[in-house]
This record gives structure tokens, sequence and C-alpha cells, in this order.
């Protein structure tokens, strides 16, 4: 995913409320968990417009112009290239939401 996202350094921001009355120092381990649906969801935005891209491009040049192979690959490129900036778009503004704990305390149940 990180070349959906450009070459912006990646940052976590640390909520103190989220973390309880104990500040992190410099050097402290943090846990960050993401729920598995999440994951799901996220990793569906990120996969799912390119392929369709890819398939829906030559099904609709094939049908609609009649025309040979060759338009039909230009269309799936074009298609995938489309595909990849909705995910893009898609990934940006829906990120996975992240839980963030200490690594001496015990996990948040589900």
């Amino acid at each position: 995913m990180r070349w959906l996202g450009g070459d912006a350094r990646r940052q976590v921001i640390l909520p103190a409320h989220r973390l309880g009355a104990a500040v992190l120092e410099t050097g402290k381990t943090v846990t960050l968990s993401v729920a598995d649906g999440d994951l799901l969801r996220s990793a569906a935005r990120l996969y799912l417009p390119p392929f369709a891209g890819l398939l829906i491009g030559p099904t609709l040049v094939r049908y609609l112009l009649q025309s040979g192979d060759g338009l039909a690959a230009l269309a799936a490129a074009v298609g995938l290239f489309g595909g990849w900036l909705v995910a893009r778009g898609w990934v940006r503004a829906t990120p996975p939401r992240v839980t963030v704990s200490r690594s001496d305390e015990p996990e948040p149940a589900a």
C-alpha cells in the first residue's frame, strides 16, 4: 500500500486521551492494531477497482466498438490505470482505524 500513498513520511499521531494518563516518551514501545474487518475492507478498496477496470475496459470496447485485440489491450491498460486512481483516492479518504496500546498494557477487547 505504500506506493498508493506517495512519498510522504508516515506518521501516527497518538492522542493522549486514547493512551490513558501515561505519557509516552521517545523509545517507548507501542502496539498498533487494525481490526480484521477494517483490514479486509481496505484490501477490497485497494484491489477491486483496478481489477474491475482491467475487466470492464476491454469488455466495453469489444461490445461497443467491435474492435480488435489491440484496442482491447489498450482499454485494459486504461481501465487498470483508472481503477488504480479510484483505489488510491478511496484508500486515502478512508484509511483503516488503528488502535494504539502501550506494550505494558493488555490489548483492548474487540
